[in-house]
């Protein structure tokens, strides 16, 4: 099991014991001697509020990201609310990026995900990352006022307690969704937690405007763009310079993508295993996209156990694309190309939705070469 995922299942945990810390201790003795509240049975008023402020905090929680998308200086692509979303296409008969609606099969964040993209290299994304902070903090000062204001006893009658109580559920999704977005490490999802630690670089600030630039543009699916890289290399720069690396594999441009990738894995880089077994992958990938094979066994040779196990079983699309280029090419192992090819499904649905596309494209791309490279081979998929 990947860090994440353990890492993930414990917030997880965490945000089940605050809803039941709330609801024993506050929810359940507020609620214990009364039967009705302004008229509504207790039983269906919790469900019809809880519902309610379950959807009305993740608008409110996206709405945050909008709001500090705008304040930070970045133009707003996409907006998912727990599965409905609103995004930018281009328009052929108006000439111009347009809204349209869709159900999307994915999204990177819990209950939703705002996509942006930089208007300027000046564009700050402190006020995006800290936006669902302060509406929180807006939530909770509101709790504070009811509870201070609405103080006389009552049998549920009285009807501010309608108000009262419900303010009490908002902030106590908001509680669980702040633990989980707030959590400082990389989770399942991408959180403004992670996106806090990432930031406390000047330099990773940079590299994130120029990481949702390129995002941007595979989302309203601009081609041949070059992208600024860096040559401090941090775990997160490394990571950027990585989406320029796919980049240029996509452009056939691989004379470049060497070269950034030799940029990074150089000894005094202090990057993640994650992040250096990845670029590794990447360099054989592009050996074997070259046709330099011998390049590519001695990046083979050159890798250890670990990473080596990665490459055979972490089934990502950079893994089932080199795999299969490699086990076929090198090994001639058709076995294992049918192993690998029979995990794209599952990989595919680990890409984000922007990138998902685009990888189908390069996979079929590898199985060109493939089938060109060994003729006695004909995978197909």
């Amino acid at each position: 099991m990947l860090k994440e995922d353990v890492l993930s299942f414990v917030v997880y945990m965490l945000m089940v014991a605050v809803a039941a810390i709330v609801g024993f201790a506050v929810i359940s003795p507020v609620f214990r001697n009364i039967s009705t509240i302004n008229g509504w049975n207790v039983t269906v008023y919790l469900l019809v509020a809880l519902i309610i402020a379950a959807i009305l905090e993740i608008i409110l929680f996206e709405l945050a990201h909008i709001i500090g998308a705008k304040i930070g200086g970045y133009e707003i692509l996409s907006i998912n609310f727990i599965g409905f979303c609103f995004y930018k296409a281009y328009n052929e008969s108006k000439k111009k990026y347009t809204w349209k609606f869709k159900f999307p099969k994915g999204f990177n964040g819990l209950t939703g995900e705002t996509i942006i993209t930089p208007k300027s290299e000046k564009s700050n994304p402190t006020y995006f990352v800290l936006s669902p902070l302060v509406m929180y903090a807006i939530e909770v000062a509101l709790l504070i006022f009811a509870y201070t204001f609405i103080t006389k006893p009552s049998s549920g009658q009285n009807p501010l307690d309608f108000i009262k109580y419900f303010q009490l559920l908002v902030v106590t999704i908001g509680g669980m969704l702040f633990l989980y977005n707030y959590f400082p490490a990389k989770l399942d999802c991408l959180t403004d937690g992670y996106r806090l630690v990432l930031l406390n670089k000047k330099v990773n600030i940079e590299a994130y405007n120029v990481l949702l630039k390129i995002e941007g543009d595979e989302f309203l699916g601009k081609t041949e763009n070059e992208y600024k890289t860096f040559k401090e290399i941090t775990d997160f720069t490394a990571q950027v310079n990585l989406q320029s690396v796919r980049n240029y594999i996509k452009n056939d441009k691989y004379e470049n993508a060497q070269k950034l990738i030799e940029g990074i894995i150089v000894p005094e880089s202090k990057i993640t295993f994650e992040t250096k077994v990845i670029s590794k992958v990447y360099q054989l990938n592009i050996a074997l996209m070259n046709g330099t094979d011998d390049d590519a066994k001695k990046v083979y040779d050159e890798m250890d156990d670990k990473e080596k196990d990665y490459l055979k079983s972490e089934f990502t699309m950079l893994t089932i694309r080199t795999a299969i280029l490699y086990y076929g090419i090198i090994e001639k192992s058709e076995s294992e190309c049918e192993n690998q090819l029979h995990n794209v499904k599952k990989a595919l649905n680990k890409e984000l939705e922007l990138n998902r596309k685009s990888e189908e494209v390069l996979l079929r791309k590898s199985i060109d070469i493939l089938n060109k490279r060994n003729s006695d081979m004909k995978v197909t998929y």
